[in-house]
Parts: C-alpha cells; sequence; structure tokens
C-alpha cells in the first residue's frame, strides 16, 4: 500500500520501505541517514530515538509525551506538532537547507544521548536504586 501511495505520487527512486532491519544492522543503517524523523502519534521512551541520536542524527519527532521528554526542542532536535504534515515537511527543509543548524542538533544529540542514556550512565541509574 505504500509502496503504491510512493509510486503514485512519483517518489519510488526517492522512497525505500526497508521493512524489519536486523539489530546488528541498525547502527550501520542509522549512520547511513543525514536526517532521522520518527513522526508518532504516542511513545513511552522511544528507543530508536536513543538510537539515532547516539550516532548522532539530527532529529525531528512529533511532540508528544514520551519524545518531549527526550528531546530538547532546537537544542537536541526538532519538535512538531502532531498530525502537521506542513509543520514536518519544514521542520525537514530547515535542516536540509542550512547545514550548520543541522550539523549543531547533531552534536548536541550525541552528547545528550551520551549524557543521559549511555550505558554507563544506566548502570550508575540502577546502582543507585540498589
Amino acid at each position: 500500500m505504500l509502496n503504491d501511495k510512493a509510486a503514485a505520487l512519483d517518489l519510488g527512486s526517492a522512497v525505500e520501505f526497508t521493512g524489519m532491519i536486523p539489530e546488528n544492522e541498525i547502527p550501520g543503517f542509522l549512520c547511513s541517514l543525514d536526517i532521522y524523523v520518527h513522526a508518532s502519534l504516542g511513545e513511552t521512551m522511544s528507543t530508536a530515538i536513543m538510537q539515532a541520536m547516539a550516532c548522532g542524527l539530527p532529529v525531528i519527532a512529533s511532540d508528544v509525551m514520551g519524545i518531549n521528554n527526550m528531546i530538547q526542542n532546537g537544542n537536541t532536535g526538532i519538535l512538531v506538532p502532531v498530525k502537521n504534515a506542513a509543520a514536518l515537511a519544514d521542520a525537514m527543509e530547515s535542516l536540509i537547507s542550512d547545514e550548520a543548524r543541522s550539523i549543531s542538533l547533531s552534536v548536541a544529540a550525541r552528547k545528550f544521548a551520551e549524557d543521559k542514556f549511555s550505558n554507563r550512565r544506566m548502570l550508575d541509574a540502577y546502582r543507585q536504586l540498589y
């Protein structure tokens, strides 16, 4: 169905539907991207966003609970209103056209991921619980 929609919009050569990616291939796949876009109606705490940030990707995501506590809008990523395709497209265009901003978000996202989600940080948090 999505393949048909992409073809109808003449986007077939610009869109790739990967399907499930094996866990061990995710870092390489993410590192092949320029921008990570996560349009969602809701989340708890997105592992996918953590992985994208850890790979140093600028992240554009829906401004919903479970995401907006992971992304500091304009600092570690860009949050857009849910179900707002125009805002999502504008955010993507802004990063495509402004390499310096894209790099700034990438660096901040990577640092945030290291500071908040690294194995060391998680181990320290568990130690404090026990």
